[in-house]
């Protein structure tokens, strides 16, 4: 058995482009990036039980995808800046990460699930 953190990465912007290289480096992190609403958007959502799902504050979403994570109670909403390293985790509490392993570790913090691998 193993645990594993899903992660999706809603956006098209270089900043969630790179944290998606920077995630795919720890082993128990599966990360997806999805662009801003539509249908992979939430089969992408549905395909894992409550995954973390990070954004970038900055960014105002759309209609269709503020939707679809206002319907998921489950999942675990982070908001990251990349102008000032802050991250809106679950709790609402704006954190400072200046590493990748401390957003790791914030990402498993709030959710893992444990599989059969």
């Amino acid at each position: 058995m193993s645990t594993l953190s899903y992660v999706i990465l809603v956006g098209d912007s270089i900043y969630i482009v790179g944290l998606a290289l920077s995630l795919s480096a720890y082993l128990d992190i599966v990360v997806t990036i999805v662009d801003y609403g539509g249908e992979a958007t939430e089969a992408a959502l549905s395909r894992y039980p409550a995954p973390v799902v990070i954004y970038e504050v900055s960014v105002e979403l759309p209609a269709s995808t503020a939707r679809i994570l206002q319907q998921n109670s489950d999942l675990k909403l982070i908001g990251v800046d990349p102008n000032n390293k802050l991250v809106r985790v679950p709790s609402g509490e704006m954190v400072m990460i200046l590493t990748m392993q401390q957003l790791a570790d914030t990402i498993r913090s709030n959710y893992s699930q444990t599989v059969e691998l």
